[in-house]
């Protein structure tokens, strides 16, 4: 049984190998590069390799495939044009709620860690259409959206009071002043979260000199 299956994964690791030259995938690699303009050199480079699988093994894998075929639909004149109307219709607000869900994933990881790092690092990065949809127009993005377009409940320099339900925040600083009234010193530039009232706000406890940073869900109007 152990040499059948050493033999069975001998034809399986090799079955490729056994393939032939495939004019008509080479013909169609190199359609994709000579028509292709603006290849990134990773692109240019896989093209080149599955050109020369093409002419050592006749096929391709079935991720390659996949591969090859996201390449052609995005060269294709069609698309490129496409692609060239929404760079141009991407305006500053656009770029503005992408940066917002970029900073809002990376603070909330795991999803869309590599588009949101490139979309911070490069502040000409264009995404395409379909990766501006997927990270900005999603509930959880529309909530954070909403949170900081919000007028402010408290504003600053008013007072307000901490919650007593504030003691289930995971925050030890905010759950010790329970109940406590505090000013409204500042909202820091940080990107709010996807529950209602999730707007960081710096406050300064009555009788304190501490300011605490906290969120004004767990505010109220103080009593006064």
């Amino acid at each position: 049984m152990s040499y059948y299956r050493r033999q069975n994964s001998s034809r399986t690791s090799h079955s490729r190998s056994n393939g032939r030259a495939n004019p008509e995938l080479i013909a169609r690699i190199e359609k994709t590069i000579i028509n292709s303009s603006g290849l990134s050199e990773w692109e240019e480079n896989f093209l080149g390799s599955l050109k020369d699988s093409a002419k050592r093994y006749g096929s391709l894998t079935g991720r390659q495939e996949q591969t090859l075929q996201r390449i052609e639909k995005n060269r294709d004149p069609a698309a490129q044009a496409a692609r060239k109307i929404w760079n141009e219709n991407y305006t500053d607000e656009m770029r503005e709620k992408m940066t917002i869900a970029a900073r809002y994933y990376l603070n909330n990881p795991p999803y869309f860690g590599d588009l949101a790092r490139r979309v911070l690092d490069d502040t000409n990065f264009i995404p395409s259409e379909k990766q501006y949809h997927a990270m900005v127009e999603n509930k959880y993005v529309a909530k954070v959206l909403d949170n900081m377009s919000s007028v402010p409940t408290f504003p600053v320099g008013t007072m307000a009071q901490i919650r007593q339900t504030a003691k289930n925040s995971s925050t030890s600083m905010v759950r010790r002043f329970a109940n406590k009234m505090v000013m409204i010193i500042d909202y820091p530039d940080k990107v709010a979260g996807a529950a209602k009232g999730a707007i960081p706000v710096l406050v300064l406890p009555v009788g304190t000199a501490e300011v605490v940073e906290t969120e004004v869900r767990w505010l109220k109007r103080a009593k006064v």
